[in-house]
């Protein structure tokens, strides 16, 4: 899957998104909470970790912007 969209700036909160589309789904949620794993081991890490903190992020999407939200998406990420 590729992606039409340009490469984001470094968030101020130093959380980068996991997903690509973890952008877009924030700006079509409600509410929207990040925080840190309180019990996550501290090594060895997963080869995927790259040596980041574990965070989490949790948005709630209303219903009603369910299906811009997939628009949106299908837009960005459906190849040409």
């Amino acid at each position: 899957m590729t992606s039409s969209c340009p490469s984001p700036e470094p968030p101020v909160d130093g959380i980068h998104p996991f997903h690509l589309e973890d952008e877009q789904i924030r700006a079509l949620a409600l509410y929207s909470l990040d925080y840190k794993y309180t019990g996550a081991p501290k090594e060895p890490r997963e080869r995927q970790g790259l040596g980041l903190d574990y965070r989490a992020r949790m948005m709630v999407v209303p219903a009603e912007n369910f299906e811009p939200l997939i628009n949106k998406l299908k837009e960005i990420y459906t190849e040409p």
